[in-house]
């Protein structure tokens, strides 16, 4: 599709972040792999240098950010797999839309249709198993109307999309959730932005127990992107009483809404440690891989570590 940008793209790198961009929590980035890599290797040494030329200011500061790296559409083929995997070494969340999931694994566009969920737990599976290998990490597949997909070492689970209703509810319930949808371009730009604030805070976690932080955030996501997609252009950001409202509505009073909707998908109990350490994964060359993507299938070894530890 054609899209005609109205101002430069500009491509950022780390030697255009400032001091406090240097020390920040979290990165999004949308890269291919190659440049992923080189950029976390520059931001991880260049905050090594501001932390030892000002140490005073990294008190409290995470030593390793937490990155979520979304995939540019080109490098989502067969042949770059090798190179994926390398890359998800250096991050923490890799988030590939389902159709850049799909052509990532296949040699040719298997059209518009809805990916089986056979092959995207088996895709899932095995980008966790030989991209993060033991690090705690999580795959998220952003599928639009179709939820997204959160697969971790501890449990994979499908999440609603905002404004898409359920189609196990009550008809009266399915007419409340109206669709608003009027322009969906950056809606999943805006869902990893909310993405990583949910990383960061703790408002979902009452939603449910059996929530990761991997998908208790990809429900932030999930209202981030319902606000960017009501309109052409940006949300109407207003204030009310002291509040900050979006489009005339509380983000938590949307969280609330999410809530129910969460509650309604009668989510399986999982038993064991749900805080994201790994367990192994089964991966199989199955009906999910081909001739041509089976030769990348090969595992690297088990004991995959956090490349950024090694960045000097």
């Amino acid at each position: 599709m054609f899209r005609d940008f109205l101002t430069p793209k500009t491509q950022i790198d780390h030697t255009m972040l400032g001091g406090p961009f240097l020390m920040l929590t979290i990165y999004h980035l949308i890269r291919t792999p190659t440049p992923c890599i080189e950029l976390v290797k520059g931001i991880m040494s260049r905050r090594k240098a501001f932390t030892n030329e000002y140490p005073k200011l990294n008190s409290g500061t995470s030593e390793t950010p937490f990155i979520v790296w979304e995939p540019m559409e080109h490098c989502c083929r067969p042949s770059e797999l090798p190179s994926v995997f390398e890359a998800m070494a250096f991050v923490d969340v890799f988030s590939p839309n389902d159709r850049e999931l799909s052509t990532l694994f296949e040699e040719e566009d298997q059209g518009g249709g809805t990916m089986a969920q056979q092959d995207l737990q088996q895709y899932c599976k095995t980008l966790l198993a030989q991209g993060f290998g033991l690090k705690p990490s999580a795959v998220v597949i952003r599928r639009g109307e179709d939820r997204c997909f959160v697969a971790s070492h501890t449990r994979n689970v499908g999440l609603p999309a905002y404004h898409t209703p359920l189609q196990n509810v009550k008809q009266g319930d399915r007419a409340a959730w109206k669709n608003k949808v009027a322009d969906p371009t950056g809606g999943g730009n805006a869902f990893l932005g909310g993405y990583c604030i949910g990383l960061l805070i703790d408002e979902w976690r009452d939603i449910g127990p059996d929530l990761t932080r991997f998908a208790g955030g990809a429900l932030i996501g999930s209202i981030a992107a319902s606000f960017a997609i009501e309109q052409s252009g940006m949300p109407k950001v207003t204030y009310h009483e002291e509040k900050e409202l979006w489009n005339g509505e509380r983000s938590l009073d949307r969280l609330n809404v999410m809530r129910e909707r969460v509650e309604k998908l009668n989510m399986p109990k999982v038993s064991g440690d749900l805080s994201d350490e790994f367990a192994p994964w089964e991966v199989s060359e199955g009906s999910a891989t081909n001739n041509t993507t089976s030769q990348c299938l090969v595992y690297r070894q088990s004991t995959i570590k956090d490349a950024r530890t090694r960045v000097s």
